[in-house]
């Protein structure tokens, strides 16, 4: 029987990515975290207003975001927007069904892939996100949700930064999501938001533990 998981939820501190980029100006060479990981903070730091990350700007290529404290912190992110949609009473329904990556990894499955068809899969699974949760900003009218869904809209799209500049091909989107396959309908935010979760802890986190870019910098 195949090994399947719902990978546990590990979060981190969005303080410390914020220290991080602060010694990173101060230094901005690429150093090692003590646990092996490659940092080279200098490509990617929390905005001002703690949403999404703003790439470095420097005329060299993007040099790969190899350390996992940037995901941990959209993680975070994510949990904090499903726990306010969980609480919230008024204006915060979902207009229509929406399409979302389906999130439980076959391990089989997934490690009989080529690292490009696990880049495509979680590139689609992003941009189906990104097109839920814009829909799911239209259908909202409780403002304190805003800024929630704001934030996970920027943190997809700062992922996409992140895989460019793992040497990731550019994602070319379907003209209908229909087509695309591993996928499933939700109808309720909450659903959409723990669909949210679920993807950035699983499949985005596997791809960026064996992004080969990432490797040949601690291999190096």
């Amino acid at each position: 029987m195949a090994r399947s998981i719902t990978p546990a939820l590990i979060g981190q501190n969005g303080q410390e990515l914020r220290e991080t980029c602060k010694l990173n100006t101060e230094r901005p060479e690429s150093r090692r975290s003590r646990t092996g990981n490659l940092l080279i903070v200098r490509t990617v730091c929390p905005a001002a207003d703690g949403v999404g990350i703003v790439p470095a700007r420097s005329p060299f290529p993007l040099k790969p975001i190899c350390d996992l404290r940037v995901l941990n912190h959209f993680i975070k992110e994510a949990r904090d927007a499903e726990a306010a949609m969980k609480v919230c009473r008024e204006g915060c329904h979902l207009s229509q069904s929406v399409t979302v990556p389906q999130t439980r990894v076959d391990f089989e499955v997934w490690e009989n892939k080529n690292a490009s068809e696990q880049a495509l899969e979680v590139q689609s699974g992003l941009w189906l996100l990104q097109q839920a949760l814009n829909a799911l900003r239209t259908s909202v009218t409780n403002t304190q949700l805003h800024g929630h869904i704001d934030s996970s809209i920027s943190n997809l799209q700062s992922l996409q930064a992140v895989l460019r500049s793992l040497n990731i091909q550019e994602y070319s989107p379907p003209a209908d999501a229909a087509g695309l396959e591993g996928t499933w309908t939700v109808s309720t935010p909450t659903e959409l938001l723990q669909v949210h979760l679920n993807f950035l802890r699983g499949k985005m986190r596997l791809l960026l533990l064996s992004a080969q870019a990432c490797q040949q910098y601690d291999g190096s």
